[in-house]
């Protein structure tokens, strides 16, 4: 499982993972559900008189549990159309053929039918992989105790970074910055506690990966991957990976090369206002000295990308 948040380089940790024929990936299957307890997660703010995030919601927790639960041991009997029609799996070699069978599905025999065939898909494959911005480390856990062999990666970005990619993305995100920092930030620093336990509970099966680290050197960064999932990182892995990062051509949302990523990894370092910096410098301080980001000191500074803004951290190895 590679647990992150948005805009912070898990489409391309995803694309390498998924570049193995032993694998069998399911992007984003709570993305739908998400949505659906919008409207719930305005209730549960309203009566606390503070913010509540999706992941501090009960029910939403125990719904999305099941459904990973469900990913990681095939079972895709009676799987809602929420999942299956969830528009992100039509992009990706495991599930593209499922979409478009449930969607031409004019019965429910017919539906099920589809998913059956998934499910033997899936069973066919050594690794299920599921990608998620949707979940906390803490419901994570409970995910681990029922699965013994599963692994997570936690992916962690730059929050400066991953906030000017998502305000430039989608709307709404931006306005105001002081109220976006203030709500995830202390969400990310309980993440990152929670991760640190953990891992000192399941050594092995817990992966911390920087995405400023994995772009500087996909290639070893990679390797370091497959290894840590048990996968064989061959010659012809790494020249698919390879031809992957260096591809041409217009990058999409499902796509990824290599110049676009380091790019967009450090891109928002010449355009983010200095004064939306400061703010998540002043929030987010506790997860920069775990995490081994450094706040931006001038204008100057921000803007000089010669001088990272990224210092060893032993979280990562480094």
């Amino acid at each position: 499982m590679i647990l992150t948040y948005g805009r912070s380089g898990s489409t391309l940790t995803h694309d390498i993972i998924n570049t193995h024929p032993d694998v069998f990936s399911f992007f984003e299957p709570l993305h739908n559900y998400a949505f659906l307890f919008s409207l719930l997660q305005e209730d549960y703010s309203k009566a606390f008189g503070k913010h509540v995030h999706l992941t501090g919601i009960e029910e939403y927790n125990i719904l999305a549990v099941s459904i990973l639960q469900k990913m990681f041991t095939c079972d895709y009997h009676d799987l809602s159309r929420l999942t299956s029609l969830n528009h992100h799996v039509r992009h990706f070699k495991s599930t593209r053929e499922m979409y478009y069978c449930v969607q031409r599905a004019a019965t429910l025999e017919q539906e099920e039918k589809c998913l059956r065939a998934m499910q033997k898909r899936c069973e066919q494959k050594r690794v299920r992989l599921v990608k998620t911005i949707r979940l906390s480390v803490k419901m994570a856990e409970s995910l681990f105790q029922s699965n013994p062999c599963l692994k997570m990666i936690y992916l962690v970005r730059d929050p400066r970074g991953s906030y000017h990619s998502k305000s430039k993305f989608f709307q709404g995100i931006g306005v105001n910055t002081t109220y976006d920092a203030e709500r995830f930030c202390p969400r990310f620093d309980k993440d990152i506690d929670a991760v640190i336990e953990l891992k000192a509970r399941y050594p092995d099966r817990v992966y911390m990966v920087r995405f400023e680290n994995m772009v500087e050197d996909t290639i070893d960064s990679s390797r370091k991957i497959y290894n840590f999932i048990g996968l064989d990182f061959s010659p012809a892995i790494e020249k698919t990976v390879y031809d992957k990062i260096h591809a041409k051509g217009t990058p999409n949302e499902y796509t990824v090369n290599r110049a676009n990523a380091t790019e967009a990894c450090f891109k928002w370092r010449t355009t983010i206002d200095y004064s939306v910096a400061q703010v998540f410098d002043k929030y987010c301080s506790q997860p920069y000295s775990k995490l081994g980001y450094l706040p931006a000191k001038s204008l100057v500074e921000l803007r000089d990308l010669s001088k990272p803004l990224l210092s060893p951290s032993k979280l990562f190895g480094n």
